[in-house]
């Protein structure tokens, strides 16, 4: 836990907008454990969670169990928001905010890495369907610290339409962030900042956000 706060640390001093965390090798409850430790360190960040295999309603019932997930959490995000999308489960997405009180940001995995595979005839009308059940669509590469193709991104834009807030969880770089940053508008990164030792590399970071910032 005291790893995960010094990391958070170390992105704010950088300037970022804002953190996820994600439970590699972690269990739920200490996934939620390190979001109320960096909730308390930096009370006004913008934070989000990544329940790896959980959905949106799971991850809420999740955080529900211990803790205000409307005053821990701003943002949740789901690899496959496919999973949710029955008449039932968009029901109890509904229920659970509800529940809950949370009014956050869910960014909702379409056409991403390591789940089903998504043909390049089904990427508007999916994007589509993302722009009207999730608040953010957010797609990936091929695999972890892969960028993604161009035209998928520009497929996935064109489907959400032009006022969908639109995200990018894979691949992105200081070389290519120029090129990704017209087409979406959040960009979650961890392989192109990071150290040889796994750790955020605040020299990386500082440049990716400097390229950013030049690039808007």
């Amino acid at each position: 836990m005291a790893t995960t706060v010094s990391q958070v640390d170390v992105a704010v001093t950088c300037g970022v907008e804002g953190v996820f965390l994600i439970n590699h090798g972690a269990d739920y409850k200490q996934l939620v454990q390190c979001l109320a430790a960096v909730r308390d360190a930096h009370p006004s960040i913008v934070l989000g969670a990544n329940f790896i295999r959980l959905g949106l309603a799971e991850s809420l019932r999740t955080l529900a169990e211990d803790h205000d997930a409307a005053a821990l959490v701003d943002a949740l995000w789901t690899d496959d928001a496919r999973k949710e999308w029955s008449p039932d489960g968009l029901d109890t997405i509904a229920l659970m905010r509800e529940k809950t009180g949370w009014r956050g940001a869910h960014f909702g995995g379409i056409a991403f890495k390591y789940q089903a595979p998504v043909s390049d005839t089904e990427l508007e009308p999916l994007a589509a369907l993302a722009a009207d059940r999730t608040d953010v669509p957010t797609t990936s590469g091929p695999g972890t610290g892969k960028s993604a193709d161009p035209s998928k991104l520009a497929a996935i834009r064109r489907g959400a339409g032009t006022t969908t807030p639109l995200a990018i969880a894979s691949g992105v770089t200081t070389e290519n962030i120029h090129s990704i940053l017209p087409v979406v508008d959040f960009v979650l990164v961890a392989t192109g900042i990071a150290a040889p030792d796994g750790r955020i590399s605040p020299t990386r970071l500082r440049e990716m956000l400097a390229v950013a910032s030049n690039a808007g």
